[in-house]
């Protein structure tokens, strides 16, 4: 837990601003996501208001193809509590549909949405290459997911990871997995075959479902997940190389990974509620505490996207799970969410 000593000045340190720079990913990937999961018939398009209206009304601009935003979509961020609860709506498929389907995920490669991330990944020398840039600069897309690119040998090594203080399933892990096949042959026109796959899962369903889709050795059990191909791969050139717009859509990519890093006002208010979710669920103590109008926190949340209702909800919801987990009585995680009477927790539970 945060110490609320961090809060006293009315601004947040800066190593605090760089870590909550992760409470966002990428627009593109949140609105692809919503996407895929509406024209399969997991959601509904009026589901997206459960999250935000603002997330509809940008859904459907993305889907018409008719932005207006002065900053490109491809620049653009959502509260990663969108994306993380998207995923979640999959997770709830039956395990082998949900497997398949979040493999399938991985082979999207639309060059029209493209985020800005892949779009650079597209104009570099070699695949080497791109992958050294995606996971140096990873954040643009989403912090919370790890890669690492590990050579021995002959072979080399891509151990995915999610942030586990997040609630991300596993099923995001694998679209992962899918997507480095699909983008290999994507950027090199060379297909990459993985020599095995080293995976944490045991479930039977999701070891026959990528063994199928991956055609190579799957190890189960293992301490990390892990894709292990043939090293040579790495020297294959990518076809659209072109070193001119590789630097122009790389500085652009820098100077976006740069203002991410500057905190917005949801994710310092989420940085409060975090760090005593009792005291801060109250609006006036956030007020007072950023030393900032109603009206003007009203605004702002409205520009990112968000309201203080929705940002409540999301922190409350994922303590509540945690301090359920912890076997805490009903009374006891009314208090620690900040419901000033049972009945009102009572009515959470039941949203």
């Amino acid at each position: 837990m945060v110490s609320k000593a961090l809060f006293t000045s009315k601004t947040l340190p800066r190593s605090k601003v760089q870590a909550l720079s992760t409470a966002s990913v990428s627009a593109v990937a949140v609105l692809d996501l919503a996407d895929a999961l509406i024209n399969r018939n997991i959601i509904q398009e009026s589901d997206l208001t459960r999250l935000s209206l603002d997330l509809l009304k940008r859904y459907q601009t993305f889907t018409s193809h008719n932005e207006t935003n002065k900053t490109p979509i491809q620049e653009q961020h959502l509260p990663e509590h969108y994306f993380i609860w998207l995923w979640q709506q999959l997770d709830q498929q039956e395990q082998s549909t949900k497997v398949r389907m979040a493999l399938s995920l991985g082979e999207h490669t639309e060059t029209g949405r493209l985020g800005i991330l892949a779009n650079w990944l597209r104009h570099c020398s070699t695949l080497e290459e791109a992958l050294s840039t995606f996971i140096e600069h990873k954040s643009l897309l989403n912090h919370s997911e790890q890669w690492r690119l590990h050579t021995q040998e002959s072979e080399s090594h891509i151990t995915i990871q999610f942030d586990d203080t997040k609630s991300y399933p596993y099923i995001a892990v694998l679209r992962s997995f899918s997507s480095i096949v699909t983008w290999a042959k994507f950027l090199t026109n060379k297909s990459l075959h993985p020599t095995r796959l080293e995976v944490q899962t045991q479930d039977e369903v999701t070891l026959a479902e990528l063994t199928h889709y991956f055609d190579c050795a799957i190890k189960p059990g293992a301490k990390h997940d892990c894709l292990i191909f043939n090293s040579d791969v790495l020297k294959s050139p990518i076809v659209t190389a072109n070193s001119y717009l590789n630097e122009l859509v790389g500085q652009q990519a820098k100077s976006l990974k740069q203002t991410l890093m500057t905190a917005s006002l949801s994710e310092k208010l989420q940085a409060l509620l975090l760090s005593d979710l009792a005291h801060y669920s109250t609006l006036s103590e956030c007020l007072a505490e950023l030393n900032m109008s109603r009206s003007t926190l009203f605004r702002k949340l409205k520009a990112e996207g968000t309201q203080f209702s929705e940002l409540l909800d999301q922190v409350r919801k994922e303590r509540h799970q945690k301090l359920v987990n912890q076997g805490r009585s009903n009374a006891d995680i009314s208090d620690a969410l900040g419901f000033s009477e049972i009945s009102a927790f009572y009515k959470f539970l039941k949203r």
